[in-house]
């Protein structure tokens, strides 16, 4: 179970991105807090911040549809999760590891390479999104 809702955080967090937040929240790369360090702490601190964002969504998502206790003991969809939270990470961790090398050139290089990694991840997250919700049984409701 756990691997679905990893698999949702990371939905969210490409379907609704919040990089903008940490602009607001930090000033941005260039700002008051990461103008004089490397880059790649504004790129940590801009992933974290969205990740907890996407997390709290999907956190009152599952707590308001208790998604977890109506799915069956095999959930269907588990591996297209899986190999969509693989390419997520290897394109994030690539990018992390290309912001860490001065001028900024290596990072673009990176990100002009992302719709190779992230398209297909999306297209993963969502098949694996739809097997399990049409898994889940209906909410009994008591009138």
């Amino acid at each position: 179970m756990k691997i679905i809702g990893i698999g949702l955080v990371v939905l969210v967090m490409q379907l609704f991105p919040t990089g903008w937040v940490t602009t607001i929240l930090t000033g941005g790369m260039y700002g008051p807090i990461f103008k004089g360090i490397s880059p790649i702490w504004y790129n940590i601190s801009s992933f974290i911040i969205s990740l907890l964002i996407a997390s709290l969504i999907i956190w009152v998502f599952l707590r308001k549809t208790q998604l977890f206790s109506r799915l069956p003991e095999k959930v269907p969809g588990k591996m297209w999760f899986i190999s969509g939270i693989i390419l997520v990470v290897i394109f994030i961790a690539i990018l992390l590891f290309a912001s860490t090398i001065q001028g900024g050139g290596p990072a673009f290089a990176v990100m002009q390479l992302a719709p190779y990694f992230l398209l297909p991840s999306k297209v993963l997250l969502i098949v694996g999104a739809v097997k399990v919700f049409l898994s889940a049984s209906p909410v009994n409701k008591v009138s």
